[in-house]
């Protein structure tokens, strides 16, 4: 009996230990699933992560061939805008020569003014000269007759001097004999 004891308890301690085998052995194919799961959403996640890395990667030489560009960019301006400060200068310089030259104008015009104010007043003096000498060379037309008889001899001299006093008055202020 004791033999067959033995026998028996050897094959359930041998059956025991292969189901604990067994057990132990499904526990580690489902590890063994749960980690190849896990290794598969780890390297998509990889994936993923390599492709949104090219796309930044990719992104970021965009950038920096614009900032290159910007840069550029912004020495030329930068280079023209030393160019123009003399331009600047010499604008304010142009500005103030045509303030004064404006300014001088403004004095040549009121100067202009002013020789055309005494030039009518000149005019208006040599017109009236004109006229008095107009005037004078009408009196010495009138005279001239009467002087001209009285160098006459058979004029008596009394006679001609009263022609001679009555002649201005024997002519109009605008020269005709009246």
């Amino acid at each position: 009996m004791s033999l067959n004891h033995f026998r028996t308890a050897a094959k359930e301690q041998r059956e025991q230990e292969q189901r604990r085998h067994e057990h132990q052995v499904q526990a580690l194919q489902a590890e063994l699933r749960q980690a190849a799961d896990t290794l598969r959403d780890k390297t998509q996640a990889i994936l993923d992560l390599n492709r949104d890395n090219a796309r930044l990667i990719e992104q970021q030489t965009r950038l920096d061939r614009e900032l290159t560009a910007l840069q550029t960019q912004t020495r030329q301006q930068q280079q023209e805008l030393e160019a123009l400060r003399p331009l600047d200068a010499e604008v304010k310089g142009l500005m103030a020569r045509s303030a004064q030259e404006i300014a001088t104008a403004e004095q040549l015009r009121v100067d202009v003014g002013r020789l055309n104010g005494d030039l009518a007043g000149e005019r208006a003096l040599r017109r009236e000269a004109e006229i008095e000498a107009a005037i004078a060379r009408a009196r010495l037309d009138a005279l001239e007759p009467l002087l001209r008889r009285i160098g006459e001899p058979d004029v008596p001299a009394t006679r001609a001097f009263d022609q001679l006093a009555a002649a201005p008055e024997a002519t109009s202020p605008d020269g005709s004999a009246a």
